[in-house]
């Protein structure tokens, strides 16, 4: 049987022992509980049942994590996208080859990394990472999708930029030696479509909007 914090999805029969049974892991859902537990429930008078005996309940959570999100760029859509995510119950790690572009205290939830080879941290990520690059560089961003399709392990590749961006920065990495299906892991340009509008503000919002959609397919987001 699976129970969600709204909803179930199977049984075990029911009556005063499921009920007991969905409360417990309702609890458990709630504490944010990582740790298996069994339940051990008499079939007597406490249950409403008179067939006697004990049934034995093994209760494991099922945690599903949000992916980091690796913001790698502080220029201007990087940080409005910062600020539209920060509330979002997503780690972020943020990234810049200038010290002075990341902020001393960053927002909650937000690792800042100053790295003078950005691409070089990609490795100490989780499986999984989504990775949207936003540098102040053409060159710097082909490193970064250089190295993070040869990594091979990220959930999403993100990158700003025109169609003719992303049509040069196709021909630059076939000539590097990566195949069309490896290219294609590259979103570009990065966004929903729809949004419209070239202000930071409007780019970032389309840039957060697509990271949530993808965010969803690797994880959960917690809602308030």
């Amino acid at each position: 049987m699976i129970i969600c914090a709204d909803e179930i999805h199977g049984t075990i029969g029911g009556g005063t022992l499921e009920h007991r049974i969905m409360e417990r892991s309702r609890a458990m859902i709630s504490a944010g509980e990582s740790l298996a537990e069994i339940m051990r429930i008499s079939l007597g008078a406490s249950t409403g049942q008179c067939c006697g005996g004990e049934v034995t309940v093994f209760l494991e959570p099922w945690i599903r994590t949000s992916p980091t999100v690796a913001v790698f760029g502080a220029g201007h859509v990087g940080k409005e996208l910062i600020q539209i995510l920060q509330n979002s119950q997503l780690p972020i790690v943020w990234l810049d080859s200038r010290e002075e572009y990341l902020p001393l205290q960053p927002p909650e939830g937000v690792s800042s990394l100053f790295s003078d080879a950005p691409e070089e941290e990609i490795e100490d990520f989780k499986e999984g990472v989504i990775a949207i690059i936003l540098t102040h560089s053409h060159a710097l961003d082909q490193k970064i999708c250089e190295r993070l399709l040869k990594w091979g392990k990220a959930g999403f590749i993100g990158l700003i930029g025109s169609e003719t961006k992303k049509k040069r920065f196709q021909t630059l990495l076939m000539n590097k030696g990566f195949s069309e299906d490896q290219i294609e892991n590259i979103e570009c340009p990065v966004g929903v479509s729809g949004v419209g509008g070239k202000l930071p503000r409007h780019i970032a919002i389309s840039i957060a909007a697509r990271i949530l959609q993808v965010s969803r397919e690797f994880g959960q987001v917690q809602e308030e």
